[in-house]
């Protein structure tokens, strides 16, 4: 008996491709990283709530009330002020440097505000600007005030030199003066008084004649010692000033 070598079927040999296609897929699958979920859908948007009203406005709080202080209540200024004709110091670095020198330490160089109204400046050596265009003058404490004076530059240097006097001896010597007035004036009644008193039968003078013509002289001699006193001190205590 012959042997006979099997012939191959076409239908094993497409299984046989089938298989090795499967066997391919397969191996390519487990190379090939899954593919990503696809994203949420984004959540569907709803409207925002209602705002709620808004509350009731309220009035502002009063205000705190002060308690009352003991005392009496300080001055308002009145409506306007400062007044009309009221000039402040010009600023530092403006105007002339003013150098005071005076015979008393306690001399200030004084500027005027209003027309019976002064202000201190500076006190010796003083040594600041001051306003050109001010009105000054010297004094403070018992100095006897200088006469009003301007400064002769706007800018640059100037000096004042004041020779002070003082108030206590100016009053002093008017009142001397005047007592010696008053004195001389009383002696040369009492003398005209006696003048007129009539002498005894003799030509002596009576008794009150006597008084009259001793309390005349006493008077008289009283007085011009006063005047000779009370007017010099009067008059040398004026305050002097010199300007450059």
């Amino acid at each position: 008996m012959t042997n006979r070598r099997p012939d191959h079927h076409p239908l094993a040999l497409g299984l046989a491709a089938l298989a090795a296609a499967q066997l391919i897929a397969a191996t390519a699958s487990a190379q090939t990283p899954p593919a990503q979920m696809p994203a949420t859908a984004p959540a569907q948007a709803y409207p925002p709530p209602p705002t709620p009203p808004a509350p009731p406005a309220y009035p502002p709080p009063p205000a705190p009330v002060s308690p009352p202080t003991s005392g009496p209540t300080p001055a308002q200024p009145p409506p306007g002020y400062p007044p009309p004709g009221y000039s402040l110091p010009p600023p530092a670095g403006n105007g002339p440097v003013l150098s005071l020198f005076a015979d008393n330490p306690r001399a200030r160089l004084q500027m005027q505000l209003l027309e019976n109204q002064w202000t201190d400046v500076c006190a010796v050596p003083c040594g600041r600007p001051v306003n050109p265009q001010g009105v000054f003058r010297v004094a403070g404490g018992t100095i006897q005030p200088s006469s009003p004076f301007q400064l002769p530059r706007p800018d640059g240097q100037v000096m004042v030199r004041a020779r002070t006097g003082s108030k206590v001896k100016r009053w002093v010597g008017f009142g001397l003066a005047m007592g010696g007035v008053a004195g001389a004036a009383a002696g040369g009644l009492y003398l005209a008084a006696a003048s007129n008193t009539s002498k005894d039968f003799y030509g002596n003078n009576t008794t009150t004649h006597d008084f009259y013509e001793v309390a005349g002289i006493t008077y008289l001699v009283v007085g011009v010692v006063l005047m000779a006193i009370g007017f010099p001190m009067f008059a040398s205590q004026g305050t002097s000033v010199e300007v450059r």
